[in-house]
């Protein structure tokens, strides 16, 4: 009998769970969502790496990146050397690496 006493305590307090998270976060029912035309956002973060073994191709592969300074992706085509050293960067360097972001954000 008391089993039966803890159940229903445990289904009402489940369903007033319920009710309260659905009307406390169903946040697209509260507030009326907006569209935004056109948002651009520029993001630029810093990453550091030490001690960091690289073939011999890939070193000069981004020794030349580091001759360049800023290199856009467009070169990838037109330079194997270029193409190689974003190749490394991509798979080695990730955002959630970062230790310092930056958002410029544009918005119509």
């Amino acid at each position: 009998m008391q089993s039966d006493k803890l159940s229903a305590y445990a289904m009402s307090i489940t369903s007033m769970y319920k009710w309260n998270f659905n009307s406390t976060f169903n946040i697209k029912s509260i507030h009326r969502m907006k569209k935004i035309k056109d948002l651009t956002v520029t993001v630029t973060y810093t990453v550091g790496l030490h001690d960091v073994e690289v073939s011999e191709k890939v070193y000069d592969a981004l020794n030349a990146l580091a001759d360049k300074g800023r290199v856009n992706c467009d070169l990838m085509n037109l330079d194997e050397q270029v193409c190689t050293g974003f190749e490394w960067l991509s798979d080695h360097i990730h955002e959630s690496d970062a230790c310092d972001w930056n958002y410029e954000v544009d918005m119509e």
